[in-house]
């Protein structure tokens, strides 16, 4: 049977007032909008088996709203779960959507309901209009946008991966893009909606290609635009113009190469894994970290910077939370997250729940054994970053702190790296036998 495909996309553009996340030290709701949101969807069936990838011009989700929204999918349009990948661009100026303390305003659950309801609406649409496709992949590279944040200009992936879907007349249906990268050039200043550069590259490649462009991020957790190397936190809106269109029009390059096939065959494999952290305190100790958070608090007085004030409330906020977690059960350790695969015939998509360091994503990507191997962070959730065990012996706000801000009890052990590569790769090894 030949390939059919169907897409959709639907706006999910909050109101102005919202909370938006991704920054501790934005102090204020949104004050308006600069550019509109979008969740995004492409559904490929290829007689065997359907497949599901769904973008969000959003931070991040929860693996709980993951699992609601996938489960309505499979009842209203009958694709298995495992078969869904959910993703973000992981803009910084979007609205408030997962349960950690990524910002100093908490989700409106109106929004989050509605957002529920449109993604599903997103991927019905593209289900009752599906038609035959063909589809193909590939790669071109982008330098001199990004930087390593821990590592300045070093260890980067320039790497720009392109699926593209046409209509059987070659009209180009879908642009489906991987790159690895913060959607961090507005900062915490900026009080508009926006979709950051993510949302810029969507826009120039559907302007000049037609059909619908998404974006899927990488393995950024440590890359940064570099804009933010020079001055971070103060990139602006030409900024993010200006990167969605190197990155665009790199693209719609690499897109122009692609040769599309409409016998291609689809594959999922999807695996939840216990990610491994470290012990929890005693009931005591939880507590002792209340009271010295409490007694820091009190010291700082309205002359403090208020990050430093925010930071400190963050930290209370997440001492309260261990000792309700600590009572609870202290030997409940370890973070659930989830790894799937999606593959169209040498392509895989690879979805891990977490800001996976570069490294971690370029060594999968060497070991793969695939043709194209593109690493889509944030899929189906998020559990925070997923660091390197070099990452974790240096120290810094990704392995040692940044878990507060998501809300979890205590950090990653430096395992966690091991763990998720051979996840990966495991599962690689069943779509390669099969």
């Amino acid at each position: 049977m030949k390939l059919k495909a169907g897409i959709a996309k639907v706006n999910i553009t909050p109101f102005v007032g919202v909370e938006l996340g991704g920054y501790g030290a934005r102090i204020n709701p949104s004050q308006g909008i600069y550019d509109d949101l979008f969740s995004k969807a492409l559904i490929l069936d290829d007689g065997q088996k359907r497949i599901a990838m769904i973008t969000n011009d959003l931070l991040a989700f929860d693996h709980e709203f993951i699992v609601e929204v996938g489960e309505l999918i499979e009842n209203q349009v009958g694709i298995d779960k495992e078969n869904i990948m959910i993703t973000v661009s992981h803009t910084h100026s979007g609205p408030v959507t997962s349960f950690g303390l990524q910002s100093t305003g908490r989700k409106d659950e109106d929004y989050v309901q509605i957002l529920q309801k449109k993604i599903v609406g997103a991927v019905y649409m593209a289900s009752r209009n599906t038609k035959e496709a063909k589809v193909g992949a590939g790669k071109g590279e982008v330098r001199d946008v990004s930087f390593n944040r821990r590592r300045y200009k070093k260890d980067i992936d320039p790497e720009l991966g392109i699926i593209r879907v046409d209509d059987i007349d070659g009209n180009p249906m879908v642009f489906l893009t991987n790159y690895a990268c913060h959607g961090v050039i507005l900062g915490p200043k900026n009080l508009f909606i926006s979709a950051d550069y993510p949302g810029a590259m969507q826009k120039f490649i559907e302007k000049a290609k037609g059909g619908m462009a998404m974006f899927t991020q990488g393995a950024c957790g440590d890359i940064d635009p570099l804009v933010n190397c020079y001055a971070w936190g103060e990139g602006t809106f030409k900024n993010t113009e200006q990167m969605g269109t190197i990155l665009g029009a790199e693209a719609i390059k690499i897109g122009e190469q692609i040769k599309t096939t409409s016998q291609a065959r689809l594959e999922a494999k999807s695996k939840m894994i216990k990610l491994p952290t470290e012990k929890l305190p005693s009931l005591k100790e939880a507590q002792e970290m209340v009271d010295k958070y409490k007694r820091k608090l009190n010291k700082l007085n309205k002359k403090s910077y208020l990050i430093d004030r925010q930071t400190m409330r963050m930290n209370l906020d997440w001492a309260q939370r261990l000792v309700n977690i600590v009572k609870k059960d202290r030997d409940k350790n370890g973070i659930m997250a989830e790894i799937q695969i999606l593959s169209i015939d040498e392509t895989v998509l690879v979805g891990i729940s977490g800001e996976v360091f570069v490294e971690i994503g370029l060594d999968i990507k060497k070991e793969s054994g695939f043709e194209n191997t593109f690493i889509i962070s944030y899929a189906n959730g998020c559990v925070g970053y997923i660091p390197t065990e070099e990452a974790f012996r240096e120290g810094g706000y990704e392995p040692k702190e940044a878990f507060k801000w998501y809300g979890y009890p205590f950090p990653f052990v430096p395992n966690v790296e091991e763990k998720i590569k051979k996840t990966v790769l495991d599962l690689m090894k069943t779509l390669k036998q099969e």
